[in-house]
């Protein structure tokens, strides 16, 4: 079964061995917003999906807690760990030791007026022996802010940078690799909150109905126990669009 922490080597690397790839992680992206995403992407016939097996997508599983600063940090050094930008960027680049590899994060995607990437961007996917990482939060911050309008499904243009990110990598003829470092759950008007908690879904202390407690060496918690809620109702701040962190199937899956 595929873990978060191997999916750059079991994945990425065997890619790589045949043309440096542009790794899309679409932060927070569901299965079912992945599903509809891959649709739209192969609907223009630019791109053809691929995978490991003959269905072609497979799902993996995050980091406890189901966090960004978790479960991200872990994808993208290629092993289990707990960071944020700069530990993101040194352990994807330790990684990709011995050939060049960069990363984009949010801040340093956008160009000035009259382009939507700026030039660094272009130039590393331009480059066919460099390994190009991007990280977008449209998804992520929809689910803290919510969406303007009233859609509910996700399409291409709505993942701001992605449609971009794509036409630079067909014009390059790079592969790229759709992934996410977990999933989330959207909110719910039944929504309860147990205790509270910093965090929504993942807390201190002893379970109650509707959570579990996970030890082991992929809780990346200090102390390697974390109570986790798998009823989707249960959260432990004020009331977001969505959330994530906890162990519901499609928090966890990616």
């Amino acid at each position: 079964f595929l873990l978060v922490e191997k999916v750059l080597e079991r994945i990425a690397r065997p890619v790589a061995g045949r043309g440096a790839p542009l790794i899309i992680v679409l932060d927070g992206m569901s299965g079912a917003v992945a599903c509809e995403l891959a649709e739209d992407v192969t609907a223009s016939r630019a791109w053809i999906e691929v995978g490991r097996h003959p269905e072609g997508r497979e799902a993996a599983l995050a980091a406890f807690p189901s966090a960004t600063a978790f479960s991200r940090a872990s994808l993208l050094c290629g092993e289990l760990t707990s960071g944020a930008q700069p530990e993101e960027r040194s352990g994807f680049a330790e990684f990709w030791k011995g050939r060049e590899a960069v990363l984009f994060h949010k801040a340093g995607l956008p160009a000035g007026a009259g382009a939507v990437l700026n030039d660094q961007v272009y130039a590393a996917i331009g480059e066919p022996s460099t390994v190009v990482g991007v990280v977008l939060n449209t998804i992520d911050d929809a689910l803290r802010d919510g969406r303007e309008g009233s859609a509910l499904s996700w399409r291409l243009a709505d993942v701001t940078f992605l449609p971009e990110l794509l036409s630079a990598a067909a014009a390059a003829g790079r592969p790229v690799i759709l992934t996410s470092d977990h999933g989330h759950i959207l909110s719910r008007e039944d929504g309860v909150i147990s205790v509270t908690s910093e965090s929504a879904r993942y807390r201190e202390g002893e379970p109650g109905p509707g959570e579990v407690l996970i030890r082991g060496p992929r809780v990346l918690i200090p102390g390697g126990a974390v109570v986790l809620p798998w009823d989707e109702r249960i959260r432990y701040t004020a009331r977001r669009a969505g959330y994530h962190g906890g162990a519901a199937l499609a928090e966890m899956f990616i």
